[in-house]
């Protein structure tokens, strides 16, 4: 008998903000084991998934995603309690001296772990059921309109952000609709979370990625995307290009470019960018219950990386950790726990394209003495426009630490390499020996001062919102 689905199983666990909380809460919680995966999995599995063909290796992705995808029908049953319960569930109930909410970001992750707090994403996904051919833009358009007005109607306090994005999603868009939703309002039970989690005069830290797309306004809430954060620009998925033209002749679309919707503004991105209507629950909910409320706000998802890598490199040291190991993370992969048990310093990349390493490249140039260097990279099945080869990555390691190595990646497969989704935890676990007990959590105030005068050089912005 097929299962039922209960609260926030309309929530799938590949996407972004999943993973992302699903990760602090592992390290809340002290609990070593992999996102989403069953924790005596074996990494065997992973090399059993890449020795299947290419077509069938296609295949199971698009199903695994699928399989997260939830009927039409089913979207009358989404309510805010279940999603509000979903983020409260992920983290243990202890009082704690902020909270942090909005936007997602991997390096953002590795800052909440240094505090030990709780982070509250305004931006989940909901994936719908549906085929469609990943050029046919406007059709998805479309026919989103009759799911988006069942979850407009569903969840009153959210504004949706239909997705489409025929490069990097191209395989899982065939058989499923992305909607992200925003948090307009806090809502009752998130309040009464902050209210019972947050201690007395505690920090409410907003997430403000201020990272914007053009997107298409069907309605004043329900806004559809073309195209997502990597190496091309909204204007070129709008308008076509060379390099355009080119990956839709490879993937045997007759199509030269998209039809894409018009007129087109800029509004917040649908994944990474920070609604501010958030902004006014959270200070009045401040000024009611006397705490303060500061604002880390940055122009796009990556320039996080530079700054958390730095600041976890001076928190290891404050805790007598000074290995000089860097741990690269991509997308969804990331494990704030192991590395902080391995003494590994982060760099979070937002995607596996040129202009996230090129920002890796120029942070990572600037060190000397770096001894050991780990890579994780995500395989998403698509050989998109900016993907870097594994021979610059290879190059880059090797003139980069003394030591390199990838984690769970096949380098002859990537980025058709779905296996490592399974095999790069146990690799981390595997390839990294060292093991030291959890680093004192870093007190408000210092993470504060070094923040505001980190911040600068990192362009990324931290200023007083409230004070109570």
């Amino acid at each position: 008998m097929k299962k039922n689905k209960k609260h926030h199983e309309f929530i799938p666990e590949f996407d972004s903000s999943s993973s992302m909380l699903f990760s602090l809460g592992n390290y809340l919680f002290g609990r070593d084991e992999a996102v989403g995966l069953p924790p005596k999995l074996p990494s065997l599995l992973g090399d059993v998934i890449n020795l299947t063909p290419l077509a069938l290796r296609k295949s199971g992705y698009r199903v695994g995603g699928v399989s997260e995808a939830v009927s039409t029908r089913f979207l009358k049953k989404v309510t805010d309690e279940d999603i509000s319960k979903w983020i409260i569930d992920a983290y243990p109930r202890r009082k704690y001296p902020a909270v942090v909410i909005g936007s997602a970001n991997g390096a953002l992750i590795h800052l909440c772990s240094m505090l030990g707090v709780p982070w509250i994403p305004q931006t989940v996904l909901v994936a719908v059921k549906r085929t469609m051919d990943p050029d046919e833009i406007i059709k998805d358009m479309e026919w989103g309109k009759k799911p988006a007005e069942v979850l407009k109607k569903r969840l009153p306090g959210f504004r949706l952000h239909q997705m489409h994005d025929p490069i990097q999603d191209r395989i899982m868009i065939t058989n499923m609709g992305y909607f992200r939703i925003k948090r307009l309002k806090l809502g009752g039970h998130l309040e009464k979370y902050i209210e019972d989690t947050l201690l007395p005069g505690g920090t409410v830290i907003i997430s403000d990625c201020d990272y914007t797309w053009p997107a298409h306004k069907v309605d004043n809430l329900h806004y559809f995307q073309t195209g997502g954060l990597g190496d091309v620009s909204g204007k070129e998925y709008a308008e076509g290009s060379t390099r355009v033209k080119k990956f839709l002749e490879k993937e045997g679309s007759e199509r030269k470019k998209w039809d894409v919707p018009s007129p087109l503004e800029d509004v917040p991105e649908a994944e990474w960018g920070y609604d501010k209507s958030l902004d006014a629950d959270i200070k009045e909910l401040a000024r009611e219950k006397g705490y303060k409320v500061r604002r880390i706000r940055y122009r796009h998802p990556d320039i996080m990386g530079p700054l958390a890598a730095d600041m976890t490199r001076q928190w290891y040291k404050n805790n007598g950790i000074d290995d000089e190991r860097y741990l690269v993370e991509c997308f969804a992969l990331l494990e704030p726990l192991l590395a902080a048990r391995t003494g590994s310093i982060p760099f979070w990349m937002a995607f596996n394209t040129q202009t996230s390493f090129d920002m890796l490249r120029r942070y990572m140039g600037q060190k000397t003495g770096v001894k050991e260097l780990y890579v994780m990279i995500m395989s998403n099945a698509v050989e998109g426009i900016g993907l870097v080869p594994l021979k610059d990555w290879k190059k880059f390691m090797k003139n980069t630490a003394a030591k390199s190595d990838f984690l769970g990646i096949d380098g002859d497969l990537y980025p058709f390499d779905l296996g490592s989704f399974i095999k790069y935890y146990k690799d981390l676990r595997k390839k990294i020996k060292t093991r030291y007990f959890l680093p004192y959590r870093m007190c408000l105030e210092e993470f504060t001062e070094m923040l505001k005068k980190k911040g600068e050089k990192y362009e990324v912005e931290f200023k007083q919102v409230y004070l109570k």
